[in-house]
């Protein structure tokens, strides 16, 4: 299932995993959060949108 309006969607932490049966999982690699939060994510102190990296 796809919840195009979470934050997930739009963020720079994410990482989409596909099972070998075929599901897909939302992965959030910002290690200070849930790896797989519940869906939809509203509200996320740790979103950061995408294309907006900040430098290194």
């Amino acid at each position: 299932m796809v919840f195009e309006d979470s934050l997930c969607h739009r963020c720079v932490h994410l990482r989409t995993i596909t099972s070998g049966k075929g599901s897909t999982f939302l992965m959030c690699r910002e290690p200070h959060l849930p790896k797989y939060p519940p869906q939809p994510v509203k509200a996320c102190q740790g979103f950061t949108p995408a294309g907006n990296s900040p430098a290194r």
